[in-house]
């Protein structure tokens, strides 16, 4: 073997074993936020099903539109809410937790 193919054998070893952990680190990673994305969207279809179901009762509602516009205005800050908390949840449930014991001393 000559000395410019050993250097290519070693380089492409060098390049592989760097390459490896970078593609299993990035497929935990799609995993767990493929897992995360799938909890919010059953909750916020949940959700979407509980606004359909106002709207619903809504229509069907003779109240006069200053009811109404009283009770929107009261709905839509609780939707802003829900999506705030939905957003803040996947943010925090990327972030792995460390468990701490605190009755051990350092």
């Amino acid at each position: 073997m000559q000395t410019a193919q050993v250097i290519q054998m070693v380089l492409l070893a060098l390049l592989a074993g760097a390459l490896l952990p970078v593609a299993v680190q990035a497929m935990v990673t799609l995993r767990a936020t493929q897992r995360s994305v799938q909890q919010a969207e059953h909750r916020l279809d949940e959700t979407m099903k509980a606004v359909e179901s106002v709207a619903h009762r809504l229509e069907r509602i003779d109240a006069p539109p200053a009811a109404l516009s009283a009770l929107g205005a009261a709905l839509v800050p609780a939707a802003i809410a829900a999506v705030r908390a939905f957003r803040a949840e996947v943010v925090v449930s990327d972030s792995t937790p460390q468990k701490e014991n605190h009755h051990e001393r350092a």
